[in-house]
């Protein structure tokens, strides 16, 4: 009994730190295209000040 719940627990842990660094990649690449989008941004308008 007590080692099929070590067995279910240890189980959980792994599935919920795998959800969790897929979580962390996603955030990751959102923050990454954000900061891309706004340097193009950045760059137009500072083209548009420049003419």
């Amino acid at each position: 009994m007590i080692s099929h719940y070590d067995e279910e627990t240890g189980a959980s842990r792994k599935q919920r730190e795998r959800s969790q660094d897929r979580f962390l990649k996603t955030r990751s690449s959102q923050i990454k295209s954000l900061i891309l989008s706004l340097m193009c941004i950045h760059s137009i308008l500072v083209g548009i000040n420049l003419n």
